[in-house]
């Protein structure tokens, strides 16, 4: 048995059929941000993004390229920026966080906010430092002088609150959108479609949990009633992009229809046919001939036209 990667046909990526490298490279790194586009605003939506629904990106001068060097940038940025800060929390934690009550700890010594007993501090850690925070708890002195029953108070930083908080949840929602998304992305290996909207479920669960921490981060530093209308704002407008999407995937007519802005070809073929299925014969002529005028070289278009007019349901006439 012999191992053979899959083959698609040109129109289904026509990208991957490109000769050219540069091609190929430009166009599919710049695939991601069109993908991330219609996750965060899904305007323009399509059932096919086949043929040359994204075109090509040729050049270097293509503007295009702009979003994608202003992406990746900026991607990196933020995942140095996360793993430095858990990288610096996870130093913090490892250093000595043992207050020895014989020097540090006073039980006279009470954070200003919170009225807990702190070790040598102004503040608790949690009021001091949001990634941390001390808790007083007794724990074995050691040393024999104190005697061998000998409990004393000390200070130390829980360890599951010492990293950094911000940079997990970042760090989270990119693994969330990236790692799902990266097979389907061309960027690996070839696959048999430019974009489709179905690999955006599993990323849009990194959506959400952005839009979760965007919200509890503005409503700490700004009046929670301005972070609850910004959040259910989104939520409306996101519910009502969701009820029109539906209204589109009724019916395949409505589907097709609702198409023709992004991929014409595609959708007036499906829409002649469904047309000619329902007796709408010159709406379903008509359609034909628009996805021919937009891609002669369509052998299905060509044979599903000629097979009605054979039948006697149109008539070659020329436009």
């Amino acid at each position: 048995m012999s191992y053979r990667l899959p083959t698609f046909a040109t129109a289904d990526n026509p990208t991957a059929k490109e000769p050219r490298l540069l091609v190929r490279l430009l166009t599919f790194l710049y695939l991601p941000i069109f993908n991330l586009k219609l996750l965060l605003l899904p305007s323009n939506l399509s059932f096919d993004w086949s043929m040359d629904a994204i075109p090509r990106i040729k050049t270097l001068f293509d503007v295009r390229n702009l979003y994608t060097a202003a992406f990746y940038t900026a991607l990196a940025m933020i995942v140095r920026k996360a793993t430095n800060s858990l990288r610096k929390s996870d130093t913090r934690c490892n250093a000595s966080n043992i207050c020895d009550t014989r020097t540090r700890y006073s039980p006279q010594k009470r954070c200003a906010q919170c009225n807990e007993s702190v070790c040598g501090l102004e503040e608790c850690g949690f009021h001091a430092n949001n990634n941390t925070i001390h808790i007083n708890r007794n724990f074995p002195s050691g040393p024999q002088s104190f005697g061998s029953n000998a409990y004393g108070k000390v200070c130390f930083q829980s360890s599951s609150l010492c990293f950094s908080r911000k940079s997990e949840v970042v760090l989270t929602v990119l693994v969330f959108l990236v790692f799902p998304f990266l097979p389907s992305s061309n960027l690996l290996f070839y696959v048999g479609f430019v974009l489709a909207e179905r690999v955006l479920y599993i990323p849009s669960l990194g959506f959400c949990l952005a839009v979760a921490f965007g919200f509890h981060v503005l409503s700490s530093r700004t009046n929670r009633r301005k972070a609850s209308f910004c959040f259910v704002a989104l939520l409306v407008v996101l519910s009502a992009r969701t009820v029109h999407r539906n209204r589109d995937w009724f019916d395949e007519e409505a589907l097709y229809s609702s198409g023709v802005s992004i991929n014409p070809p595609k959708a007036y073929g499906n829409l002649g046919s469904v047309l000619s299925s329902k007796g709408r014969i010159q709406e379903a002529e008509k359609a034909f001939r628009m996805a021919l005028s937009f891609r002669p070289n369509m052998a299905d278009v060509h044979y599903n036209f000629l097979l009605e007019v054979i039948n006697g349901s149109y008539t070659m006439s020329d436009d």
